[in-house]
């Protein structure tokens, strides 16, 4: 494949399905002779997995939603340097599982924190580093919630379904905001058809960065 390498991040509350497409996205990728780079958020540094098993700790408490953004910014800062930059300048595509528009949805919409204010505080840490293509799972959060037994559910799923219904609204304002960038997909229908789906959007996607390309050349 010759255009030039790319970032994707799949975005979505747990139990949308996100990790599942993030997974075969890779799979579908490498079988095209694709390398591909699966990174998750937090965590994929050894700074990042600390900070992972420390945010999704149900026991974790913080006395201010400013403490957790400062704390995946501090992991993402380090997954951008270590892992991603890297990759890219190697030629290898990457897939992130969740990236930035997580915590525009969880620690503005969700905790109610000044949505401005962390983009610039993000803008500030990272220079704007943003994903080529954002994949949103939208799922209702009963569904979301059906698929995930109460004893692996994180503190965040523990904050109940009304901070979930803040979060999902979250990522669909952000996805209308950013149009070109999002493709939002029904993480209800069964996992064959959101393959489908996805699919038939990347070979759209890369008809597109090819003739791009071919225009910048």
């Amino acid at each position: 494949m010759k255009t030039p390498p790319k970032i994707i991040s799949i975005e979505g509350i747990d139990g949308s399905g996100k990790s599942s497409v993030a997974n075969w996205l890779k799979g579908y990728l490498e079988s095209v002779r694709v390398e591909v780079v699966l990174l998750r958020e937090p965590g994929s540094t050894p700074v990042g997995e600390i900070l992972r098993n420390l945010l999704l700790d149900k026991s974790f408490s913080t006395a201010s939603p400013w403490t957790d953004t400062l704390l995946f910014y501090a992991a993402r800062v380090e997954n951008i340097f270590r892992n991603i930059n890297p990759a890219i300048q190697t030629g290898k595509w990457v897939i992130l599982d969740r990236f930035q528009d997580a915590t525009i949805a969880y620690q503005g919409y969700g905790q109610g924190l000044d949505v401005e204010k962390l983009e610039r505080v993000y803008q500030i840490v990272t220079n704007g580093f943003a994903p080529d293509w954002t994949i949103l799972m939208d799922c209702p959060v009963d569904v979301a919630m059906m698929r995930i037994p109460d004893t692996v559910r994180t503190r965040w799923e523990r904050m109940g379904e009304a901070f979930l219904e803040r979060v999902r609204k979250g990522y669909l304002d952000i996805a209308s905001r950013y149009p070109d960038r999002f493709t939002v997909v029904d993480g209800a229908k069964p996992i064959e058809e959101v393959f489908s789906i996805i699919e038939k959007n990347l070979l759209k996607r890369l008809n597109q960065w090819s003739r791009n390309e071919r225009q910048e050349s």
